[in-house]
């Protein structure tokens, strides 16, 4: 079984202080900016990125974080797209519980 805590070091207010060390002030994330990324890109059924615990925090990789700034690098406006497809995703959701 892998170690969790190496694999898996982040939980997402860790992401956001990583990713925002890392972009040294391009962007100032917080973790609202995180959340959509997971849902737009479906980061959560990633085991590469992401580790669900049973009774603990998601922990997430610094393949994540790495991922994270690199779509950040290759498109500045990745964090506001990812916002955009999550929305969408939510209303979807929504359309299809309404009666």
């Amino acid at each position: 079984m892998p170690d969790i805590d190496v694999q898996w070091p982040f939980r997402r207010k860790e992401v956001v202080a990583e990713v925002n060390r890392l972009l040294d002030g391009e962007k100032i994330l917080k973790g609202y900016n995180i959340q959509c990324a997971r849902k737009a890109h479906d980061i959560d059924a990633n085991p590469v990125f992401c580790y669900r615990q049973k009774h603990a925090s998601i922990k997430f990789s610094g393949a994540f974080v790495d991922w994270l700034v690199g779509q950040f690098r290759t498109d500045q406006t990745f964090f506001e797209k990812a916002k955009s497809i999550a929305d969408a995703k939510t209303a979807n959701t929504a359309q299809h519980r309404s009666p």
